[in-house]
Order: structure tokens, then C-alpha cells, then sequence
């Protein structure tokens, strides 16, 4: 098993110091299969991908427009 440290906010570490390390492990394990998983989902996706540089440059910037308009809107 691999050990990993994580540098958390204080205000975050006064909630963890209620739960026990054995489930911390258990939620902190939960968690990272899950991104992996999507993360593994996302690879597939983009590997089966017919889009050109243009189109993913093209997405990516009205995704950064619309992103740009909500912030605004707040």
C-alpha cells in the first residue's frame, strides 16, 4: 500500500480530527478509484476522438466565453 500526505486548511482538518484513520483511508481510497475511473473514461474518449486541434481550439474557446459570461452574471 502506498502512503500519500496532503496538505489540507485548518478550518478542513478540525472536520477530519472527528473521523476515525481507518475511514478516512476507506474514503480517501473511494475517492481516488472514482476519479481515476473517470478520469480513465475521459482517455478513452478523447483516444476515440475525430476531432482536429481546430475543433478542440474552437470548443475551447466558447467553453472559456460561457465561463467567462456566468462569472459576470454573479
Amino acid at each position: 500500500m502506498a502512503k500519500v500526505e496532503i496538505l489540507i486548511p485548518e478550518d478542513v482538518s478540525k472536520e477530519f480530527r472527528s473521523i476515525s484513520e481507518e475511514n478516512w483511508q476507506m474514503l480517501f481510497a473511494r475517492f481516488v478509484s472514482t476519479k481515476l475511473d473517470e478520469v480513465r473514461k475521459i482517455d478513452n474518449i478523447v483516444a476515440a476522438s475525430k476531432a482536429t486541434k481546430e475543433d478542440v481550439d474552437l470548443l475551447s474557446d466558447d467553453v472559456r466565453s460561457a465561463i467567462v459570461k456566468r462569472m459576470l452574471k454573479k
